[in-house]
């Protein structure tokens, strides 16, 4: 819970609004309630409106209460909200939040007859997404092996660790992008290039240190090896097998020719 902040307007001190979210730690998917109250009582018979003022994709939006004519507005249309609004206090009730939320939100209450309003301290909001379990691709670039790991749809930033499987740390070579997908949370593209043992067993793990949760993938790299002379040979042995045809096909339609010109030589 925020601790409430106080204003003075001239030498007078005012009433003041305090911030509380629960829970404190938001999944993507969970419910947020966001309490709004006076830590003044006295006044709350003059509120008249209550706003918070939310971040939605890097941009400020609002969602309005109006106790006094029950009424609910807002500015941020594709999300679902319900407030409940009562002497001392309204709350906020933002369902299946998304990632989309992340950022600074507030409180601010408006009085009856009175251009006086009293915001809440600022809050960071965060609301984290579990990543994908990892997939590793081999490729080879300008004749140079490299590993690819990717993982996607989680936040904040997770962190890649490259490793064999007894545990042994790589930390040579190692390329790491987190890319924002427009959606609220990030892709992670991440590459090693090293010369690798033939027979090495490479883990890519993602790690959320928010959830304190990581996701781990191995390969084989002898497999990788196998699976790609597998791509390259078969490939080839259609191709070999049907010009075989091809070549059979025309000896035999060559072999017809000579029969019948010696068949009609003999006429």
């Amino acid at each position: 819970m925020l601790l409430c902040l106080m204003f003075s307007l001239d030498t007078a001190v005012k009433q003041f609004a305090s911030l509380t979210i629960t829970p404190s730690h938001v999944m993507a998917g969970d419910d947020i309630v966001m309490t709004c109250a006076l830590c003044n009582r006295s006044s709350d018979s003059r509120i008249t409106k209550v706003i918070w003022v939310l971040s939605v994709n890097g941009e400020p939006g609002y969602v309005e209460y109006f106790p006094d004519i029950n009424k609910e507005d807002q500015n941020i249309q594709h999300i679902q909200t319900k407030v409940e609004y009562k002497s001392d206090k309204a709350s906020l009730t933002v369902q299946n939040a998304s990632t989309l939320l992340n950022g600074i939100c507030r409180c601010i209450i408006f009085f009856k007859d009175s251009n006086e309003e009293l915001p809440s301290l600022l809050s960071q909001l965060t609301i984290s997404a579990p990543y994908i379990p990892p997939e590793i691709t081999s490729h080879s670039i300008t004749g140079k092996e490299s590993l690819q790991c990717i993982s996607s749809g989680g936040y904040p930033e997770g962190q890649v660790m490259w490793h064999y499987r007894n545990g042994s740390i790589l930390t040579k070579s190692v390329s790491t992008q987190h890319i924002s997908n427009g959606m609220g949370s990030f892709d992670i593209n991440s590459t090693i290039s090293l010369g690798l043992q033939k027979d090495a067993e490479i883990c890519c793990s993602v790690i959320h240190t928010v959830l304190q949760k990581n996701w781990t993938t191995c390969t084989d790299t002898a497999a990788q090896e196998r699976r790609r002379w597998h791509m390259i040979a078969v490939p080839f042995a259609v191709v070999a097998f049907a010009l075989i045809i091809a070549l059979l096909l025309y000896c035999t339609s060559v072999k017809e020719a000579d029969r019948m010109k010696l068949w009609k030589c003999k006429q």
